[in-house]
């Protein structure tokens, strides 16, 4: 996600705000729902990788299966199985659910298996630590941030690669210069990797045998 800093005209003088948001558009879209009359004079672009609030994860997490949506709920709340269960069926008769055999969903949204998919890389490789996550853009499915045991975050980039698309996602890895990251490049076969690369530090990740394999690369 983008942190903008957005500088705005008030009654009393100019005033600034900061606003997550994945494009300006969507920043400029999001202060005239909050700031009626209000006008922007400037807007800057100040961090390319904020950590998303809690209900832009919300928004990413609009169709998951239940399994992933009960490891995300067990890792932030310690959530037991039967409270699972009872909170899905509470949310559902409600209407701000809807589920299926498999599936939780927020009404109206669409199935995303890549990101999905791309849900199961980052439950396998936070390896039991709580990430903190957001939908990615530019070809990049999904963005999260671990935080390791001195209190250092890293963030990593999740880029699903389908064969013949390994020149466009190299390429597409290498212009996201935001702040430093690892790019996870989630391939179907070990043939895809000598076509793979990025300035920034990698790893290739590929389901064998039903195992999730992260295998590093050499930058």
């Amino acid at each position: 996600m983008n942190e903008y800093r957005l500088t705005y005209s008030t009654t009393e003088g100019n005033a600034q705000l900061t606003i997550i948001e994945r494009s300006e558009a969507a920043a400029r879209k999001a202060f005239k729902a909050n700031h009626k009359g209000a006008e922007i004079s400037d807007i800057e672009l100040i961090d390319t990788d904020a950590i998303a609030t809690k209900d832009q994860e919300r928004e990413t997490l609009r169709y998951l299966r239940k399994d992933q949506l009960f490891s995300l709920s067990r890792l932030r709340f310690g959530t037991g199985e039967n409270q699972f269960r009872q909170d899905i069926r509470q949310l559902c008769y409600l209407n701000r659910l809807m589920e299926t055999e498999i599936f939780v969903l927020l009404p109206g949204r669409r199935r995303d298996d890549g990101v999905i998919s791309a849900v199961d890389v980052m439950l396998q490789f936070a390896a039991g630590r709580e990430p903190e996550f957001t939908a990615g853009t530019g070809g990049c499915k999904l963005a999260f941030f671990l935080t390791g045991p001195e209190g250092k975050v890293s963030a990593f980039k999740v880029y699903p690669v389908a064969r013949g698309r390994e020149a466009l996602v190299s390429a597409q890895t290498d212009a996201d210069q935001g702040r430093i990251h690892t790019v996870l490049f989630q391939i179907e076969d070990r043939s895809q990797i000598p076509l793979l690369g990025t300035a920034h530090p990698f790893h290739f990740v590929l389901w064998e045998d039903g195992v999730c394999r992260f295998l590093k690369g050499a930058t």
